[in-house]
């Protein structure tokens, strides 16, 4: 994980949810997370993120001076090592049998 955490739980405003957000209070550092139960192609995770990224600009936690990071949880994530060195965080069912 990019940060430690010093809250984390789900989130919802409105018909507005996202599935985690991990925050630490002390460095402004938030993490918008999606988790799916199903094997993603990067079309699909590309459109996920895309969603995800919209719907965190409701979050109004430190809104205007945080340091976002975005992740996706799920069963099996397509082309997994590229979104790392892009940034994301991307865990599969691969990474938690290791």
């Amino acid at each position: 994980m990019p940060f430690e955490f010093t809250d984390i739980g789900r989130w919802w405003y409105k018909e507005i949810e996202i599935d985690i957000v991990a925050l630490n209070e002390d460095t402004g550092k938030i993490l918008f997370c999606e988790c799916k139960w199903s094997e993603l192609k990067r079309k699909d995770v590309n459109r996920i993120l895309i969603d995800l990224k919209e719907k965190s600009t409701a979050v109004k936690w430190h809104k205007h001076e945080r340091s976002e990071y975005f992740g996706l949880i799920a069963k099996k994530i397509e082309n997994k090592a590229d979104l790392r060195e892009h940034g994301y965080i991307a865990f599969d069912l691969q990474d938690m049998i290791k």
